[in-house]
């Protein structure tokens, strides 16, 4: 294999064959008769440029090679960066959506909750002996029901009892009947509303997620009907009392947030007086009272 020339060599050669050539050609026009077929040969030296020249060519493709491939090595580089960057770049707006919420605009809003304790239905009835002789079971079979009456009290002995007959049971529900035994030992009307007031308040202080309703005083029956006991005939209570106190424990109820529940025109016959097939002695009720009670009554248990 010949051995490769640079540029500059090549370009001597080709400049010193080109004067050659050119003597030769002055020498065939002084000559008439010379044979001139060797001026033929004399051009074939000249064809030892071809040889030089296509190496240049090979110089030039070379060099054309060498730049597309220097390029290719550039642009696998920006390529590489380029992948680089869709990756970090993916990364982040993966992380971002999985820390951040973008559902809704987030506003902070402060609110004030009432709070609120979730109990078991249970459903107290609280009084005197009225609400004692009442059998809760019997007339509401299968419901939470707690009697918690006491014969003989009246609103200053519950007060002094709230512990034991209402906040032990953790009521859902509190029926309160009280006040006709207040009247029978002749506390002041006035007192005796007072005092189921103070009931309430008591209640709604440390048991505040339980319903209060509160029941009118029942009323009377003073007859001279020989079911009617001589206690109730010659006793201190009045049904004119039993009225004005109920007029004030509806307006209490509103008060509060309680329901009153008048019983009293529930079970009152058209003299005004508590009707004989409602009751045993006047006073106290009879089966048939208890019944139409809790008719009343089981449309407020269930709601």
């Amino acid at each position: 294999m010949a051995k490769k020339k640079n540029v500059k060599d090549i370009s001597s050669t080709y400049n010193r064959y080109q004067q050659d050539d050119n003597t030769k050609r002055d020498n065939l026009d002084s000559t008439q008769n010379l044979d001139v077929s060797f001026a033929k040969g004399g051009l074939k030296i000249a064809t030892i440029d071809k040889t030089e020249v296509l190496y240049l060519d090979e110089i030039e493709k070379a060099n054309e090679e060498f730049n597309s491939s220097k390029g290719s090595k550039i642009s696998g580089v920006i390529i590489a960066i380029l992948v680089v960057i869709c990756f970090i770049l993916g990364l982040f707006i993966l992380y971002h959506f999985i820390t951040f919420d973008h559902s809704k605009e987030k506003v902070v809003v402060k609110t004030q909750v009432k709070e609120e304790k979730i109990v078991d239905d249970n459903y107290l009835f609280l009084g005197d002996s009225i609400t004692e002789f009442y059998d809760l079971d019997k007339y509401y079979e299968g419901l939470p029901v707690v009697n918690s009456g006491v014969s003989g009290y009246t609103t200053s002995n519950i007060l002094e009892n709230m512990e034991k007959m209402v906040y032990q049971y953790n009521p859902s529900k509190v029926f309160l009947l009280i006040g006709t035994n207040d009247l029978e030992i002749l506390v002041d009307n006035d007192k005796i509303v007072d005092n189921i007031e103070e009931i309430i308040k008591k209640i709604k202080e440390n048991r505040p997620y339980a319903k209060l309703y509160i029941e009118s005083i029942y009323p009377i029956n003073n007859s001279d009907n020989e079911k009617i006991s001589l206690n109730v005939v010659n006793g201190n209570r009045k049904n004119a009392d039993i009225i004005a106190i109920n007029e004030k424990l509806k307006q209490m109820a509103s008060t509060y947030d309680a329901t009153y529940i008048d019983l009293y025109n529930e079970l009152v016959d058209e003299d005004g007086l508590l009707r004989l097939e409602y009751t045993v002695d006047g006073l106290h009720l009879s089966d048939e009272g208890y019944m139409k009670v809790s008719d009343v009554l089981i449309n407020y248990i269930k709601k």
